[in-house]
């Protein structure tokens, strides 16, 4: 029971600023290893910037090595994975299916942009030729058996829906 509330948490955490209807049945990507430690590049404190048509409450989020606002990560219901400049979180709901977020990390010299994303089919995402299993009584679209070549795809289309975050410390 702890570990759904936790990983309830984690959904709730993230999903309040980007939204999502495409889920898949593994982590992703697939090419990607899971990760026993985050990348110091993307731990600290983080604050959540809205959209200023946005009525919910900012939130603070604290990553460490092994945790996300202290639910530790690859416990069975959070797996991370990294590649570039991107962070990979895939969290796994009551349904069994996985859930990805993606946080993706641009350094110059004398700046730093952090991005959260999330896949909906609202913001443009096309799942024709995906396996596609359709949830008609939620709107969910689970992706099976997804390819590099897609996995790609939907990584750029998720720059449709992303927010912004702030580090506050490293």
């Amino acid at each position: 029971m702890k570990n759904i509330l936790s990983v309830i948490f984690v959904i709730i955490l993230f999903a309040s600023c980007t939204s999502t209807n495409v889920y898949f049945t593994s982590p992703q990507p697939g090419f990607a290893d899971d990760l026993s430690i985050i990348p110091e590049r993307f731990q600290g404190t983080f604050y959540e910037v809205h959209k200023k048509d946005t009525t919910s409450d900012s939130l603070i989020y604290v990553v460490t090595d092994i945790t996300i606002d202290g639910d530790t990560i690859n416990d069975g219901n959070i797996v991370v994975k990294d590649w570039g400049n991107y962070l990979f979180v895939n969290t796994q709901g009551e349904e069994g299916v996985w859930n990805l977020l993606i946080i993706h990390l641009i350094r110059t010299l004398t700046n730093e942009e952090i991005n959260i994303q999330s896949l909906h089919t609202d913001f443009g995402i096309d799942l024709t030729g995906f396996n596609v299993i359709v949830n008609s009584d939620s709107s969910k679209y689970i992706v099976d058996d997804l390819s590099t070549l897609q996995f790609h795809y939907l990584l750029r289309m998720s720059n449709q829906n992303r927010g912004n975050l702030i580090r506050l410390e490293q």
